[in-house]
């Protein structure tokens, strides 16, 4: 009975959205949100494995957000080439990961306390960082096609 109720809610919510969206499912709808959700799917996909194996992580978000500002930040603020933008970026989600287990793992800490005080001082450091840093990102005229 515990998994029948989240599969119901999943069956309602598809019902409500077919019953109020116009060509939700048409193949050009589907092909938009296989290309602009992928970045979340990967993200869901990560914690699909700690959830199976019956863990928590209250701080995919923040970890997500702050990759993906350093990402932004080496291509846009310091032209890193994009190689070396995407090593950068996955070196900072390992950064976070192993802080993360060794205060739980190592050091003892329940998930939930370690996965919420990183969730909250990532999410820290990603707000101070990116606000100071906005306009310079959004302004910015690198173009590539490696990037892109």
């Amino acid at each position: 009975m515990e998994s029948t109720i989240p599969f119901l809610a999943y069956v309602a919510t598809v019902i409500g959205i077919v019953l109020t969206t116009d060509g939700y499912f048409s193949t050009q709808n589907l092909r938009n949100l296989a290309a602009y959700a992928s970045d979340g799917g990967l993200v869901i996909l990560a914690m699909l494995i700690v959830v199976a194996v019956g863990g928590l992580d209250l701080s995919v978000g923040s970890n997500f957000a702050m990759s993906a500002f350093v990402a932004l930040f080496a291509f846009h603020i310091i032209w890193m080439p994009v190689p070396a933008v995407l090593a950068l970026s996955l070196a900072s989600g390992l950064l976070v990961g192993v802080a993360k287990g060794a205060l739980a793992g190592l050091i003892g800490c329940g998930a939930l306390l370690t996965t919420l005080g990183t969730m909250i001082t990532v999410r820290g450091i990603f707000t101070l960082a990116s606000q100071s840093q906005l306009v310079e990102i959004a302004s910015s005229a690198r173009m590539d096609d490696g990037w892109d």
